[in-house]
């Protein structure tokens, strides 16, 4: 399988992790609630097929996309190991296969891979910390522009090209920043016209800044 979750574990750990009943497939369509706000679990999630979005629903029901779950990613791992509420949704994205892990039983259990999977466990929640305090330069400007800007050089270091596509649509995107739509948009087609970027759909090229 891909993705760190599953690192230095073989096929038949796997099966003997489905065996136990510690790991198991689950099926969601389109815009399908995995959890929710306020939910506890002990299970994380891997995705299999399609992707998952992280999202913060107000009171008054105004939406923040916070990240995008690819396939080979996990996600609701540090609420299943610390077994707090979640304070956010995870949503399908689209119709997806959805990889459950007993955090609980890896962590209690006496498997021949328990170490191993520890491990891979803490790296991905070091690394998920990580990201998410990259957001701050994200969203911490009041210029969209310079929200885009550290953005788009954010997606082009980890892509190691100045060429690359996003794993978001222009409202999952706008989301993100905490901009609006439009004007993200507006913002967009201004750093084209000035030849900063070419942008197709969710392809960008940086061409300078």
């Amino acid at each position: 399988m891909e993705g760190l979750l599953f690192k230095g574990i073989t096929d038949e750990n796997i099966q003997d992790m489905k065996d136990s009943g510690c790991l198991y497939a689950k099926k969601y369509l389109k815009e399908e609630l995995i959890f929710c706000s306020g939910e506890k679990t002990e299970v994380l999630g891997y995705v299999l097929e399609g992707a998952v979005n992280i999202e913060n629903i107000t009171f008054w029901g105004n939406r923040t996309l916070l990240s995008v779950i690819e396939k080979g990613q996990v996600f609701g791992e540090n609420y299943a190991l610390s077994r707090e509420p979640f304070m956010v949704d995870a949503v399908s994205a689209k119709d997806s296969e959805i990889l459950f892990l007993n955090v609980d039983m890896v962590l209690n259990g006496s498997f021949v891979w328990q170490k191993q999977m520890v491990q891979n466990l803490m790296l991905i929640s070091a690394r998920k910390s990580l990201r998410l305090s990259s957001k701050i330069f994200f969203t911490s400007s009041h210029r969209i522009r310079d929200r885009v800007s550290e953005y788009l050089s954010w997606c082009a270091k980890k892509a190691g090209s100045r060429e690359f596509d996003i794993p978001m649509n222009r409202q999952e995107l706008a989301d993100f920043l905490n901009v609006e739509r439009t004007a993200l948009s507006k913002e967009l087609s201004k750093m084209e016209a000035e030849g900063l970027i070419e942008v197709y759909r969710n392809h960008f090229k940086l061409l300078g800044f």
